[in-house]
């Protein structure tokens, strides 16, 4: 191969890679910062409210979250406390009564 080519393919592969590796970081870092500030979206599917609370909130401080699955609006998730407190209010009558 020539040398006067491979003098010139390495800074110019040098300078395009540096412009990749530049892009991926600075996109990364703009992902993060407009990611700490989207809000949670409820996760039913006819529902799909935001829901109050930011994706970087701590689960321990949210109401309404389901592990494993996400995080409920207080609509939903009210619905969903009367609907499990129905059904074990009807299993115990129904044991007991």
């Amino acid at each position: 191969m020539e040398l006067w080519l491979i003098k010139i393919a390495v800074p110019v592969l040098f300078v395009l890679l540096s412009f990749i590796l530049y892009d991926a970081v600075f996109r990364n870092r703009k992902e993060k910062t407009t990611k700490t500030n989207d809000k949670e979206m409820c996760i039913i599917p006819r529902c799909g409210r935001e829901t109050g609370y930011r994706k970087d909130t701590p689960v321990n401080k949210r109401n309404h979250y389901v592990r494993g699955a996400g995080q409920l609006c207080d609509k939903c998730g009210n619905e969903f406390l009367l609907d499990e407190y129905r059904k074990r209010k009807n299993a115990l009558e129904s044991a007991f009564g």
